[in-house]
């Protein structure tokens, strides 16, 4: 028997199954990206769907004057599905100071929210001020953080609320209410806007294909500039160059010219020498013929 046949045999049991594993990893992923299960309405039919924001969703809403009661104005945000990662914000627009709002399972309903401690789903919250650290809040988390609370905003502050997948079976959901205290004549007003992590990613690939697609347009039209550049280049050098042989051209020729220039005097100066030595001979000899011409009238002879 071969020593490797035995081993193989002891060890086999603690071997992990191929199946097993990919089924494992298969679940991980789920709980981190997929979609799992989605439960019934946790929210009140009488509840105005205008101020009805759902999470993992675009959705967004804006409150109601006589939404929550007569003395509160008020949005509500479902829950209704299994997923990590959705995010929604909160806002009280034409905010001018510190102002509290509220929140709470909707009108305190039981049904407003999961009855078990562990119940799949937790919601996460952090309140964000321009330049400053997030401040984490309680999350609400089944059965926690479900009753009344108050929460200060400062002007442009923002509450996340963000999903987050928990242990436990999610068979109920939550429809949370975010209300203020009414006051009459104000016009501020709560706005809930939700986003899917799907969705911004799907909206980050598409910005990303528009950059690419505006680089490659801003290539196109920088090419017939960077050709006409080298052109012009071209013809700079080109009238440089010729400048050059010219001035060279030029400035070879002018030695002979003053060559030229310092000849042609003495030439001048020789000829009209010769000139004048002329002209004095040919006087001498007519001087000369007057001399004989004289004498020989003075002699009497013809």
């Amino acid at each position: 028997m071969e020593t490797g046949s035995w081993l193989d045999d002891i060890l086999e049991p603690w071997k992990p199954e191929v199946g097993w594993t990919q089924s494992w990893n298969l679940r991980t992923l789920d709980m981190q990206n997929v979609q799992l299960q989605t439960v019934p309405n946790p929210c009140l039919d009488t509840t105005p769907q205008s101020t009805i924001a759902d999470m993992c969703t675009t959705d967004y809403a804006t409150e109601e004057n006589n939404n929550g009661g007569t003395t509160v104005d008020s949005v509500a945000l479902r829950v209704m599905t299994q997923q990590d990662g959705c995010t929604c914000e909160v806002t009280l627009q034409n905010q001018t100071s510190i102002y509290t709002i509220y929140m709470r399972k909707y009108d305190l309903m039981t049904n407003a929210a999961p009855g078990n401690q562990e119940c799949g789903l937790a919601i996460e919250m952090k309140y964000s001020i321009p330049n400053n650290i997030p401040d984490t809040k309680d999350p609400v988390e089944c059965t926690k953080g479900t009753d009344t609370r108050s929460i200060s905003l400062s002007k442009n502050g923002v509450l996340v609320l963000r999903s987050t997948i928990i242990g436990g079976i999610f068979d109920r959901g939550y429809c949370i209410q975010i209300f203020r205290q009414h006051s009459t004549g104000d016009n501020l007003g709560i706005q809930i806007n939700c986003s899917h992590p799907n969705m911004q990613t799907t909206q980050q690939t598409n910005n990303a294909a528009i950059q690419d697609k505006t680089v490659s347009e801003n290539d196109n039209v920088r090419l017939p500039v960077i050709i006409a550049a080298v052109i012009g280049w071209c013809l700079v050098a080109l009238f440089f160059i010729t400048a050059c042989y010219l001035y060279r051209r030029k400035r070879k020729a002018q030695p002979n010219i003053a060559v030229e220039q310092n000849v042609n005097p003495q030439n001048e100066d020789l000829h009209a020498l010769r000139l004048s030595s002329c002209y004095s001979s040919l006087n001498s000899a007519t001087v000369t013929v007057s001399s004989n011409a004289e004498q020989y009238e003075h002699m009497g002879l013809p």
